[in-house]
Order: structure tokens, then sequence, then C-alpha cells
């Protein structure tokens, strides 16, 4: 189902999808990718489940759905490292794809790059501005979302592990019940918990400036 759409999106969606496209942001070498087979495997096929390696081609949709990122690093990457002026131009183009309609969810699996250069201005001012401008964070375990609670005001969830060895039964009901939502294209609306603030502006213009405005957002982060 999915081999066949990855890398490609209908910029009109057809009139027989009422759903909107759930595009998942992720250039593994290979694919069938072992990390995302068990959701391809159970995936409904009225999810639009799409993969893609970047954000190219997704301005101008008609019925703008979700982006689901993974890791940050690659698309803030200009050839020679990660740079703040390659930050500043992801957060800006990724602000104006939300401002477009698009949902942006993250899944965090580290806040941070763990590997290759030390994490440096550029990570922290992306990690802070996608944790304000997100809808929805997705995350591994009950400790994880704990931690993301006072650094962002998005809705978190949390849905466990997936096997490099896909399962053979669906997966477990909290995550069905999260693709019934995904599906529907039901993400809920902002709202900020008792002690985050929504990024000022945050349908606007964000750059590496905003990210270091926002302190209610990405705190307890250098």
């Amino acid at each position: 189902m999915v081999a066949a759409n990855r890398d490609k999106l209908a910029v009109t969606a057809p009139a027989r999808s009422p759903h909107p496209p759930w595009v998942i942001i992720t250039d593994y070498p290979r694919w069938p990718s072992p990390y995302f087979t068990h959701l391809d495997r159970h995936a409904p096929a009225e999810l639009r489940l799409t993969f893609r390696r970047g954000l190219d081609g997704l301005e101008g949709v008609s019925v703008p759905g979700v982006i689901n990122l993974h890791r940050l690093k690659r698309l803030y990457h200009d050839g020679g490292g990660r740079t703040s002026s390659a930050a500043a131009a992801f957060l800006d183009r990724l602000a104006s794809l939300h401002g477009q309609g698009w949902r942006i969810v993250w899944t965090v699996h580290n806040l941070l790059p763990i590997d290759g250069q030390l994490p440096g201005p550029a990570d922290y001012a992306v990690t802070r501005a996608v944790l304000c401008l997100a809808d929805m964070v997705l995350c591994h375990t009950r400790a994880d979302a704990a931690a993301l609670r006072s650094r962002t005001a998005a809705d978190i969830r949390v849905t466990g592990w997936a096997g490099l060895e896909p399962s053979a039964q669906p997966p477990a009901p909290e995550v069905a019940a999260l693709a019934a939502r995904m599906r529907a294209g039901q993400l809920p609306d902002r709202r900020p918990r008792n002690g985050v603030q929504g990024c000022p502006g945050h349908h606007h213009r964000v750059s590496r400036r905003h990210a270091r405005r926002s302190p209610d957002c990405g705190r307890d982060l250098p």
C-alpha cells in the first residue's frame, strides 16, 4: 500500500478520499523501513499514509493534512553541518506550511541529536521552535511524556516502542485509537496547559530569534 506512494503526494486530494494525508518525513535508506513496517501493515488504507524524504512539494496542497516529523537534524543540514542559517530556513518553511493548514506532529525520539557534531545553538533553536509549533507530540514512554509537558503546549501521546521485527498482531489499543483519530484527521486544538504558554504568533514567522523569545516553549533547554 505505502511502498507505491513513497515520496509521492497528489497536489489535489482525490474527491473520493475525504481524509487528508498523514505525511511521515523519513529518509531511511531502504524501503520498507523496519521502523515503519508495523504501521504500514496495520494502518487503514483511508489514512492516506505517505512517506517523504523532506518538505518539498507540500506547499499549495488543496487539502493539507499532517506533517509527522521524526529526527530533525538532517532537515537543517546545509552539507557542511547543522547551521543556524539552515535551521532558520527550515523553521520558516515549517511555519509557513503550518499557516497553510498543515498540522505538525513531532515523534520525539531525542530532543537533541545524539550523534555527529555536538548539539549547538541551531539544534536548541530548532527543538524549542518545533515544540512551540507542534499540534501534537508523540513519544515512547510515560516518562518522556511527563518530561515534555512543561516544554510544550501541544497534545502529548504515548505510543510505546515499535519493534524492528513487525508483529502479526495489531498495535496496542491506545495506538489503534490514535490511528483512528489520525484517519479522521482529528487533532486537538492547541490549548495552553497550566505552566506552559503557547508560542506567541506561532502561526506566523518562526526563526531562531522567535524561538529565543519564547522561553515557555522548550523550557529547561539551554
